[in-house]
C-alpha cells in the first residue's frame, strides 16, 4: 500500500480486502475438508491407529503413515492459513488507518480493562541452601 490514500481509496480497499478474506477463509475450509478426506481414505484403507481417538499425533511413530499419506494436504491447509493470516493483516491495517483519516475512536463500547493484578511477595526459603559439600550458598 502506498504512504498517503484517500478516504474513498482506504473504503474501496477495505471492500476488495473484505472479499479476498472471506474468499480466503473459504479456501480455508475447503482444503481442512480435503485433508479430512484424506485422513479418512488412509484410516478406510489401513484401519485406525487408537479406536476412539479422534486426532493425529504428528510425532508419534506409530502415525507416521498417516502423517506422509496426508504431507500435501496438509501442507496446502497451512499455505492456505497463511494466506488467510495476511489478507486479514491488510484488511486490519486498511481498517485503522481509514479509522485515522475520518478521526474515527478506537475505544470499544462496553470494554472496561481489569484492574492489574497485584504482585505477589516474593517467597522466603527458610531451609538453607547447600552444595554438595555441605556448604551454604546463602
Amino acid at each position: 500500500m502506498k504512504a498517503k490514500h484517500t478516504k474513498a481509496e482506504l473504503k474501496s480497499l477495505i471492500i476488495e480486502l473484505s472479499i479476498l478474506h472471506a474468499q480466503a477463509r473459504l479456501v480455508v475450509k475447503r482444503r481442512r475438508g480435503e485433508l479430512n478426506h484424506e485422513y479418512e481414505r488412509y484410516f478406510a484403507i489401513h484401519g485406525e491407529v487408537e479406536p476412539g481417538f479422534r486426532g493425529i499425533k504428528p510425532h508419534d511413530e506409530r502415525y507416521a503413515g498417516v502423517v506422509a499419506f496426508t504431507d500435501e494436504a496438509y501442507g496446502r491447509l497451512c499455505d492456505a492459513k497463511q494466506q488467510r493470516a495476511n489478507v486479514k493483516r491488510k484488511l486490519d491495517v486498511a481498517v485503522r488507518r481509514l479509522m485515522l483519516l475520518t478521526g474515527a475512536s478506537f475505544a470499544v463500547p462496553g470494554f472496561e480493562p481489569s484492574r492489574p493484578v497485584p504482585p505477589r511477595p516474593a517467597r522466603i526459603r527458610l531451609v538453607p541452601r547447600v552444595n554438595a559439600l555441605g556448604r551454604t550458598l546463602q
